[in-house]
């Protein structure tokens, strides 16, 4: 079976460092992360199906005037990792001419504002998902907005992951996590400009029991904040190791 990096090479995606200094490194740490599914009938979503039309926020414009990136790259990408006939892929995007079924047989696509609590419950009512990833708009809010609505739509031993925000201090301390009984995880990656930007994931894996609620709070405790400290020289310095977990 052919790799993921080799998957998103084709799809021309972002999450691969081959067609731009400035795209990301993803590939490493899903290839691994996502190992296990791969041969399951899982259901996944990505919010952000990359539109390139100028005119909203978080455009894919300059990528697809750069190398030619087109919109539901990731969607057709996942349907190809995601092999088992029984996976299904689902995407979201505020851009309503890419909202539309040419892009696979298992791929489905919403209209959602990501910053609406009520656009996202209206997309995802009725629906779980093993995989949910925040592709959309970086910006603290919207995805806080997303969390909020989303995480009750991820299975048992799923994976909530939120793309493209600088994970430093003063970030992690503004979101309220569902930490309560669930591993949360920073990545990082340098690009192949050699610095790292915001190449970052931000890893939520669901691990309560079903039907057991959440406790929302603010990451306050000790070891947390020990482990913040180390996020305030990242964006001044590149002295530590990169591609791995600050913590887990």
């Amino acid at each position: 079976m052919q790799s993921l990096h080799s998957i998103f090479y084709k799809n021309k995606s972002d999450k691969i460092p081959d067609f731009c200094e400035h795209n990301h490194t993803y590939h490493k740490k899903y290839e691994k992360l996502f190992k296990k599914f791969r041969n399951l009938p899982i259901s996944i979503f990505e919010m952000g199906i990359g539109t390139i039309d100028n005119n909203f926020k978080s455009s894919m414009y300059n990528y697809n005037q750069l190398y030619g990136y087109e919109s539901g790259s990731s969607l057709k990408s996942w349907a190809e990792y995601f092999h088992h006939p029984d996976s299904v892929i689902h995407g979201g995007d505020i851009d309503k001419s890419i909202i539309h079924n040419n892009y696979g047989d298992k791929i489905f696509t919403h209209y959602i504002d990501q910053c609406n609590e009520q656009s996202l419950k209206e997309a995802f009512k009725n629906l779980e998902f093993d995989i949910i990833i925040d592709d959309g708009l970086h910006t603290i809010e919207a995805a806080q907005t997303m969390l909020n609505v989303a995480w009750n739509h991820l299975k048992e031993d799923g994976y909530y992951i939120i793309e493209d925000i600088v994970a430093d201090k003063n970030t992690l301390d503004s979101f309220n996590f569902p930490v309560k009984n669930n591993k949360i995880e920073i990545w990082f990656d340098k690009k192949s400009n050699g610095l790292i930007e915001n190449n970052y994931l931000i890893i939520l894996h669901k691990k309560t029991k079903s039907g057991k609620k959440f406790r929302r709070m603010n990451i306050k405790n000790n070891k947390t904040k020990k482990i913040n400290n180390n996020f305030l020289s990242i964006p001044k310095s590149n002295a530590f190791n990169v591609g791995k977990s600050v913590f887990k």
